[in-house]
């Protein structure tokens, strides 16, 4: 099995991917891990597609069992589409995504994250960015781009609402691997 999980940054997909790979014994990939480089701080500098591509070949040769890959990734994925068995398309209103990328951001860099902190600009550049997801007019990731890669998607989707509770969420994510 081979699953990919996408949607809005704070929808949940890193959190349902993490659930459902251990769930399903599979490895769980996120697309973070190919699209940056390390570094500190982290989510500086950008990885070349063909370098993403090429990494996420050699992982995926190296987990013949199968995968949960999470995050997105649909405007460099298309020669790798083949690879995804089903996709799931988490999304989430813009109020609550906007709570959980603070509470993240917290979670991630404590007081860092506050008002005088290393990290509070960067964080607030990047929750600002988050906050277009719906209405798309900052480019990049967006639900309209989101929209147009399910439909070229050659593999069965499913739609989450994922204000639910991981567990409701993955009981909804196995059904539907099983079918």
């Amino acid at each position: 099995m081979r699953v990919h999980i996408f949607g809005a940054s704070g929808s949940g997909t890193s959190t349902l991917g993490a659930a459902l790979a251990h769930a399903l014994r599979l490895k769980w990939l996120d697309t973070d891990s190919y699209y940056w480089y390390p570094t500190d701080p982290p989510y500086r500098k950008k990885r070349p597609i063909a370098e993403r591509l090429e990494l996420l070949e050699q992982t995926f040769a190296a987990a013949p069992e199968g995968w949960v890959l999470s995050g997105a990734m649909e405007s460099w994925c298309a020669p790798i589409q083949h690879y995804f068995d089903a996709a799931i398309f988490l999304y989430i209103n813009a109020e609550e995504r906007q709570k959980r990328l603070h509470l993240r951001a917290l979670d991630r860099h404590g007081d860092k994250a506050l008002p005088g902190g290393e990290y509070y600009e960067g964080e607030q550049e990047f929750q600002e960015w988050a906050k277009h997801y719906d209405s798309g007019h900052l480019g990049g990731r967006s639900l309209k781009r989101h929209r147009a890669f399910i439909e070229q998607l050659r593999c069965p989707v499913l739609e989450l609402e994922s204000d639910a509770p991981v567990e409701v969420l993955l009981q909804k994510a196995k059904t539907f691997l099983n079918k």
